[in-house]
Order: structure tokens, then sequence, then C-alpha cells
């Protein structure tokens, strides 16, 4: 028999149960790999991205836009009825809705986020002693079946006192005159955002008013239309008001329905959509308030806080306090509610001792008062020493906005601060967009004065009431108004200051039309950030609070302009606040802020050390083991050679 020298045989086939055993550790492995990965993955509610997406093209390519509807009334004399007085007042539409037109072609000089929806709808009214007769344009009547709400008839009819209102032109006279506009309007003419009327008085009826309380009215007949005839001859302008409401009235000629031209149809146009719809700004080469977004001191949710403070800069000298309780309830409470229908305040007041400024004065020998350059404005707030971030309300991303009283020490006193122009501020106080506003207040006959530290004062009702006017104008500013009521000789445009509550009510929708886009686009903007994010970050874990939140931000979303083609100005604001606070809530939810930096590496570094070695010795056993099993088996396949 031969013999092959290092070649050995079995004669036994080799066994498999080693071999089964290490396959069965392997296969268990395997077969619980899929329960691992399904126990082990992180839990995603689904977020819905296509109506995300849809949000987003809808806002970029057609913003919200609320309707706005002007109301135009002749008050006319007597006039025999005529089938084409409706005509008249027809071309009247047509001239004034050119007019608008025209100016909003220069859209560069106004932000399109105040701007009413298509411009102006515009309806006019013949108010005659024995007519009332009524236009609305073809584009009002298809407005979304929106009905226009309307001032009754009957201004043809006034009263001497009324008349003699209408006859001065002081601003005492006006604020009355508005008053009764506000009182003759309320009965039948729903005090709600959009709908805005302007009320026209020809000169020729002032002359009757005139001829009338003098006793002698003389009148001649102008066509089919008696008017009178003013002895020195017709004006060449026309005096525009602007009411603290929803309304404004021109005095002056061409302003009859027989004798409205489109010089008068520009000087309607222009006082609508500069101050109905734009605040009395422009944007651009001719700004007169900057417009920006950060003009609107709000959190998300269209909250802020107004944090008053009074700080007594050197106790040793003098200690000021106050009865901040009387100031809120009687000037501040009203501003607060003109307004919530877009943002919503809330006040707290505390007094500070020993806070000196930040920068050096200097004295001025002509002016015999210490004073802060212009330059050094921006640093006049000491951060180190005045505690004002003391708010337990303000915490998280609530907006705190500080306006704080300064009572300089006796040393400097009287302080002043200096304007741009070198000039000294008649309201001693400057604004910082985005923190608020500084007021300095020097004591009376502080010059000099020594005063005993040992009691405090207490300032009066009458005392702060100056300063609070001051503030009420530095909120004005920091929500892109102007800080103080219209009033331009030039034009022969004036306002009537809305006194007891700081804002007109067109102003408030002036601000509630930009709050309104600025939060819809925002909401836009913060889901599509959210969606970009999520399909980044496939690890990311979402909760069902941020599908919820993210699905409830769309739905008042698309409120939001349900809600402005209807023109519900108020509905669209709370909306549009809904949308843009959940959409913020959802993106600043606190389960995923964790993981917004969270790498691959770091799921390596922790599986790492569980898998690594079992896997090793796991493969090192089947190696091993399949090895054995391949060469025993060969050994015997070479025995049975052997045997045939």
């Amino acid at each position: 028999m031969e013999v092959v020298v290092g070649r050995s045989t079995r004669s036994t086939p080799p066994g498999r149960k080693r071999l089964l055993i290490t396959l069965s550790v392997v296969l268990s492995f395997l077969l619980g790999t899929p329960l691992w990965w399904k126990s082990t993955e992180v839990y995603r509610s689904p977020l819905p991205f296509a109506a995300i997406e849809t949000h987003a093209n809808q806002v970029a390519s057609l913003a919200l836009a609320l309707p706005c509807d002007l109301h135009v009334i002749f008050v006319a004399l007597p006039i025999p009825p005529k089938e084409e007085d409706q005509q008249h007042l027809q071309v009247v539409v047509d001239q004034i809705q050119q007019q608008i037109s025209i100016i909003l072609a220069h859209k560069e000089q106004f932000n399109s986020s105040e701007s009413c929806a298509s411009g102006f709808q515009v309806h006019v009214t013949l108010d005659a002693e024995n007519v009332c007769l009524r236009s609305r344009s073809a584009a009002g009547d298809q407005q979304n079946n929106k009905v226009a709400k309307f001032w009754p008839c009957g201004l043809a009819t006034v009263d001497s006192d009324l008349q003699e209102l209408l006859l001065e032109s002081s601003s005492d006279d006006d604020n009355l005159l508005d008053e009764f506009f506000w009182s003759f309007s309320k009965g039948e003419y729903l005090a709600t955002g959009g709908c805005y009327t302007v009320v026209l008085f020809d000169e020729d009826l002032l002359n009757i008013f005139s001829n009338e309380k003098l006793g002698e009215a003389t009148v001649v007949e102008v066509g089919n239309q008696v008017n009178p005839i003013s002895k020195e001859g017709k004006g060449k302008r026309r005096r525009r008001v602007v009411g603290k409401y929803r309304h404004a009235w021109m005095l002056g000629p061409e302003l009859g329905i027989l004798s409205f031209g489109r010089d008068a149809a520009s000087d309607i146009a222009d006082l609508a959509v500069m101050y109905f719809s734009h605040g009395g700004r422009l944007s651009g080469k001719d700004v007169v308030v900057e417009d920006k977004e950060e003009s609107m001191p709000l959190s998300a949710d269209g909250k802020a806080i107004l944090s008053f403070s009074l700080l007594n800069a050197e106790p040793s000298d003098w200690i000021f306090d106050w009865a901040f309780e009387e100031v809120e309830q009687r000037f501040l409470q009203p501003l607060v509610e003109a307004l919530w229908p877009f943002a919503h305040l809330f006040v707290e007041s505390q007094v500070l001792y020993y806070t000196p400024k930040a920068v050096q004065s200097h004295w001025d020998a002509a002016l015999q008062s210490h004073v802060v350059p212009f330059k050094q404005l921006p640093f006049f707030v000491n951060a180190n020493e005045w505690h004002l971030d003391s708010s337990s309300a303000a915490a998280g991303r609530s907006k705190l906005l500080h306006f704080a009283i300064y009572v300089p020490a006796a040393k400097e006193c009287p302080l002043h601060l200096q304007l741009s122009t070198g000039r000294i501020s008649q309201t001693n106080g400057f604004t910082s967009p985005g923190w608020g506003g500084i007021i300095v207040w020097n004591p009376p006959g502080c010059l000099g004065s020594s005063t005993d530290n040992s009691t405090g004062h207490q300032l009066s009702t009458k005392e702060l009431e100056p300063l609070i006017g001051v503030v009420v104008a530095q909120l004005r500013t920091l929500f892109g108004l102007p800080p103080t009521v219209l009033d331009d000789s030039k034009t022969d445009t004036f306002g009537v200051p809305a006194t007891a509550r700081g804002f007109a009510d067109w102003e408030v929708d002036v601000l509630l039309r930009r709050r309104a886009v600025m939060d819809v686009h925002a909401s836009a903007s913060t889901l599509a950030s959210l969606s970009r994010l999520v399909s980044s970050l496939p690890n990311m874990v979402i909760m069902d609070e941020i599908g919820d939140q993210v699905t409830s931000s769309l739905t008042a979303a698309k409120a939001a302009r349900e809600h402005a083609i209807s023109g519900a100005y108020h509905a669209t604001a709370d909306a549009a606040r809904k949308a843009r606070g959940l959409a913020e809530a959802a993106f600043f939810q606190p389960s995923i802020m964790s993981l917004l930096y969270f790498p691959a590496e770091h799921q390596l570094a922790i599986y790492t050390p569980f898998f690594v070695p079992v896997l090793l010795h796991m493969l090192v056993a089947v190696i091993k083991e399949s090895s054995r099993y391949r060469r025993e088996r060969r050994s015997y396949l070479r025995g049975l050679q052997n045997q045939d």
C-alpha cells in the first residue's frame, strides 16, 4: 500500500455540530438586527412637507394683503334730482381710482406690506338736503361679496354749531369736528379696519354758512345746482384734515359734485394712499421714517413688555419716587387697548438708585447747562450699573422695551442732550431701536441747589404727564410712525392728535396690516427652514407636538388669508400672529435643539464599544470553524479515494 507523506486522511466524515453551533450564533445575531434597529430608531412625527412648500410658494408669489374701502361724501345744497346725477358719481369714482393707480405706480416709494389689496375700492355718496345718492365702483361690487359700510346721509342738514366749526380752522375746532363726525357715523358705520371716509365741503357751501351767519346769503344758479358766490373769489388751496379715527375732511374749491376735477381727485388720492394706506411715510429716496421689520418691536407671538424705570443717579443729592399705578391707569392703559388688535403690551415699573450714566457731559456757558454730545448718546446707557433686565415675565423669547427716566446728579444738573444738528433736544430724550428710549428729567430749579435726601419726593401725575407724552412719541418711533401728529402747512394738511391713546385708528390699521404680512411671511420662512433642517438630519427626533404645531401653523396661515380676503382685520391679525407663534415654537422646540449639532460620528462612538468586540469574536470563530470543517472534509475525501 502506497503512503503519501504529509497528507493525512480520515475514515469518518467531519462533525457538523460545532459548525452548526457557530452558525446558529451568527443567525441569531442576524435575526436580532431588525429588532434592534426597530427598537433604537428615532421617532419622527410625519410633517406635511408638501403643504409647507405650497405655503412658502404662495407667500413668495402673492403676499397677504388686506382690502381697503374709500368712501367719499359730497355735502351739497338742495338740488333737483336728475338721472345724470348717478353718472356724475361714477365719473368721480373713475377719476379718484385713476389718481390712486397713478400714485401706486411708483411702488418703490411705498412699503408693500402696508398697502391695501388692489389699492382702494372707491365709493361716492352725494349727501344733499333732499337727495342721498350712492355709487360704488365696479371693482368694489366684485370685491368677494364684501359689503362696504357707509355713513348715513344727513350731513347736509347740519346745525349752527357744526357750521361754526367748519368756518374755523384751529386745532381745537378740528378736534371737536372730528368728534362730531365720529358720533355722527358710528350709529350706522361699523368701526372696523379698512373702511375710510373723506367728507368734502366745497367753499361755496362754506360761503353760504358764512353768509347765513352774517344774515346775507347771496346765491346764483350754476348749471342745475344752486351755489353761492364768494365775495372774495375762490381760493386755490384746499385744507385737508385727517382725524384720529378713520375719516378725514377737505374744505376748499372744486369740491362740489359738478365742479369736481382731476386736481381735487389727486388730493383725495394722495390723502388716502399717503396716510390711510401708509401712515404718512415713504421709503426709498424719500424716507420720512425708517421702515424695516425691526421697527416692529414685538416677539413672535405679538407680545412686548414695556418696562419703565426711574433712575436716581445720585441718591445723596435727591431721591425721587412715583405712584406708577395711577400713571399706568390714566395714560398707558388707553394706549395698550388701542394697540391690542396686533400688539399685546404689558406694563411694569421699578425705581433704581445709584445709576450714573456711562458718558461724560460738558458745561455749556451759553446754555447754562451740562450737555451730552450727540456722538455720545449711543453710550449713554450704563449696562454695568443699570440693572434693568429684572423682569420675570421677560423670560424666553419675550420682547422687552425699556423706557428709562434719568434724574441726573446735582453736580451735572441741568443736563441736556444734543441733536445731530447741534441743537438741544426739546424732549431731552432719544430712542434706541429695539431697546427703548431714554428721557433726562431735570428737577425744577436744580442748578446750584442742595436738597435734603432724608425725605424723598414723589413725582406727581402733572409732573409725569409731559414725560409720558415723550414716551408715547418714542413708542411711535419704535413702531415706525412719525413721533408727532401730522402738521404740514405747506400743503395745508393737518392731523387731529389722538391725545388719549397716542395712536389714531387709521395708524393702528397701518401697523396691523404690516404686522399681519410680516407674521405670515415669517411663518412661511420658519416652516421652510424647519423642513430643510428635518430633511438634512434624519436622526433628529420629531415629536408629535412639533407635528401638531406645524399643522396648526399652516391652518392658521390659511385662515389669515381667508380673513384677509373678506376684510376681517382683527381676525386676520389674530390668525397671522398664531401662525407665526406656532411656527417658531415648533422650530425652537427643546427636544430638537439638542440635536442641531448631532454628527454621525457620535453614533459611531456610541455603538462601537458594544458591537465591535462581539462581532470580532464571532467573525474569528466563524473563520476558524469554517477552516476546520473544510480541512477535515478534505481529509475524509482523500481517505475515500485511497480506499478505492
